[in-house]
């Protein structure tokens, strides 16, 4: 009887370590810039065997990515972004690229464990991630502004000198129009007058 105690004892004191352990060590510690994108460690203690570890999004709780280690096999998934989890010693990192200024939000681990028992479900304090549009994005739109305005002013100008060009055509027909129609002097219509010589003659 007793032995049967002190064995439940020493089980509850195991569990309880474990529960410690895991509490302290599932922890979103590391946040860093790799090659465009973002690297996220989610730890999680030495003894475990069998996990999934998740990368969540807290403001829809949607779940970005996981990994699933059991026994041999380990098993990647990946949802909203492009995420490569990679598994190491005692963390799994997230790699998370072609990030915009739409996926800023707050974000944390969620781990499963499976083995050893007891099946614990934990999730870290996680971190805000606040993500600017890029730089190159920036520029491009800017530069393409400025392409549009200059097109635009170029296209204004060739408008007001072909009207102009066309105006002045205009009116130098015109004017050559009434220059020539001025050569014409109108003149009045002119009877012959009799000759008064004749007309003795005829008689």
């Amino acid at each position: 009887m007793k032995t049967d105690i002190l064995l439940f004892v020493l089980l509850c004191l195991q569990a309880k370590v474990l529960a410690e352990n895991f509490n302290v060590s599932v922890q979103l510690k590391l946040i860093e810039f790799h090659n465009g994108g973002l690297k996220l460690t989610c730890h999680y203690p030495e003894n475990v065997r069998d996990f999934k570890m998740q990368l969540m999004r807290a403001t829809r709780k949607q779940k970005v990515c996981e990994l699933q280690k059991l026994k041999h096999d380990i098993k990647m998934t990946n949802e909203l972004v492009s995420c490569q989890p990679e598994l190491s010693n005692t963390s799994v990192i997230f790699f998370l690229t072609d990030l915009d200024s739409t996926h800023t939000d707050h974000y944390f681990c969620s781990l499963h464990i499976s083995f050893p028992p007891p099946f614990q479900n934990s999730t870290s304090n996680g971190a805000y991630l606040h993500i600017y549009e890029s730089k190159s994005c920036f520029h491009m739109i800017l530069w393409l502004s400025i392409g549009i305005a200059c097109l635009l002013c170029f296209i204004g100008i060739f408008v007001g000198i072909f009207s102009y060009c066309v105006r002045k055509k205009m009116s130098q027909n015109q004017s050559l129009l009434h220059e020539t129609n001025s050569e014409y002097m109108p003149m009045a219509a002119v009877t012959a007058a009799k000759n008064p010589g004749f007309k003795g003659m005829s008689t």
